[in-house]
């Protein structure tokens, strides 16, 4: 028996088949907040749909600011071996050249997340032409020719932060034009300056603008004398360059005393010394000159002793934020002397096996603590930390974690629950007519073998109702 019709089911379908929305019944402006999220090579296909997806894909680009060579920014598969070539730069920069605010070429060839690249140096020049708002250019390892240089500075003005390895033929007048045509340069990195001259294009940097200089890899026989040379240029500009307050060294093979940097450092209130050489006969005398100084970094240098750590805290009075990285015979005596000589507000210490931390709840100033793989750190003295910032009523995040996955091959002891306990005790207590209010962050994956927790203390001005009850511990876990 064949089954019975339902009546008016047809005409239903009707009505439901002209009333459902669909993609093509899209505005402009659902169409724009689609598209916005697609990938470089995604919204490059949708414009051949129809009229109006080309006019919102075009119109998409506005927001399109940052261009780098990373295989999911163009849609490609991790695996997939493509090449970025003249035509396909030429494509895109056509649509948001004008858009574009940064640029940023990978540091790494062999990265295999990073796409390969086919690019002139005719091509290069095209794409300086093509951006005329870009205010930040990282050319990684990609070496350029003074040509492209040339035309860069011609092209454009409005550079903030640049990046350049000077294996490139980069030579000293090249620098020159550059930094004239760009006087709102803040921030400038020269990567393996071994073969070009930069002495004496320092003179020409933006007096009013220029705020950062990180100097890297410097090797070789010529080495000595070019940094001497480096920094007595910026000796005798430094009284001219306002807001020059940052001085970064990367992989510097020289004797800190031998530097001549001491001649300098009046004016630097940050420095970053990584993977330096910085033994010293006298740290203390040498450390003198850096009495404005705020905030160092330390990662992985040859003579980070307690002894030199001792002087930075005797000498740089001033300083508040201190991160040291890698610092293999750095232990509690040195961190011990900061904790007692400093007003720090920021700390971090990382793959600091040699440091248990006693001394850490010494810091009433501390506002910010971070340690990440420190495979000695006892949690006891990190829960006193959060107890003491309690007691003080000061604001205080503090971010404990291991990475123990296999990869790294480094075991840590597990997590004993002293800093929950800690942070359950705090967690709405009232206190010099501040409320305090903790909140907790568990992760633990099994695959990346991350395991962390961040308390966060959170001084408000007391608002409190007694109809109100208190503020519960939240605890977000993310297995």
């Amino acid at each position: 028996m064949p089954p019975k019709k339902i009546k008016g089911a047809k005409k239903s379908l009707k009505v439901n088949s002209r009333t459902s929305p669909n993609v093509v019944s899209l505005n402009i402006d659902c169409l724009l907040m689609i598209f916005c999220h697609l990938t470089i090579s995604e919204r490059i296909k949708v414009e051949r749909v129809c009229k109006l997806w080309q006019e919102a894909g075009r119109s998409g680009w506005v927001g399109f600011q940052s261009l780098d060579f990373k295989k999911s920014l163009w849609g490609f598969a991790f695996n997939t071996k493509v090449t970025i070539t003249d035509k396909i730069i030429r494509t895109v920069l056509s649509r948001c050249g004008n858009y574009i605010r940064e640029v940023k070429f990978p540091q790494f060839s062999n990265d295999p997340e990073i796409l390969q690249l086919s690019i002139s140096q005719r091509c290069l020049g095209t794409m300086w032409e093509m951006c005329p708002n870009m205010r930040i250019l990282d050319l990684g390892f990609h070496r350029i020719r003074s040509s492209a240089l040339s035309i860069l500075a011609n092209c454009s003005s409005n550079l903030e932060d640049f990046k350049l390895d000077l294996h490139s033929n980069i030579s000293d007048d090249d620098l020159s034009t550059m930094f004239a045509s760009n006087k709102k340069l803040k921030i400038l990195h020269l990567f393996h300056n071994d073969s070009s001259n930069i002495c004496k294009c320092v003179k020409d940097l933006p007096r009013n603008s220029i705020e950062e200089i990180m100097i890297c890899n410097c090797h070789g026989t010529s080495t000595l004398e070019k940094i001497h040379g480096l920094f007595s240029s910026l000796l005798s500009v430094s009284p001219e360059l306002q807001k020059f307050r940052k001085l970064s060294i990367h992989n510097i093979t020289h004797n800190m005393s031998s530097w001549g940097l001491h001649s300098c450092a009046e004016g630097f209130n940050s420095v970053v010394l990584y993977s330096c050489t910085i033994l010293c006969d006298k740290p203390t005398s040498n450390l003198l000159a850096f009495e404005n100084l705020q905030e160092l970094t330390f990662y992985g240098n040859r003579g980070d002793t307690d002894e030199f750590l001792i002087a930075v805290s005797v000498t740089c009075t001033k300083l508040n934020k201190l991160f040291l990285q890698a610092c293999g015979s750095v232990t509690d005596r040195g961190l011990s002397a900061v904790a007692l000589n400093l007003n720090l507000t920021k700390l971090e210490i990382i793959d600091m096996d040699n440091v248990c931390g006693k001394d850490l709840p010494k810091m009433h100033t501390l506002q910010y603590f971070r340690s990440e793989n420190c495979r000695n750190l006892v949690e006891e003295y990190l829960a006193h930390m959060v107890l003491t910032a309690a007691t003080d009523s000061r604001t205080f995040q503090l971010i404990h974690s291991y990475n123990d996955s296999q990869l790294s091959n480094r075991s840590y002891p597990p997590f004993n629950g002293k800093l929950l306990q800690a942070a359950a005790q705090v967690n709405g207590n009232h206190q010099n007519g501040y409320t305090i209010t903790t909140q907790l962050c568990f992760q633990c994956r099994a695959k990346v073998g991350e395991r962390k927790i961040c308390i966060i203390l959170d001084k408000q001005q007391k608002i409190v109702h007694p109809s109100k009850p208190r503020p519960k511990l939240k605890m977000n876990t993310d297995c």
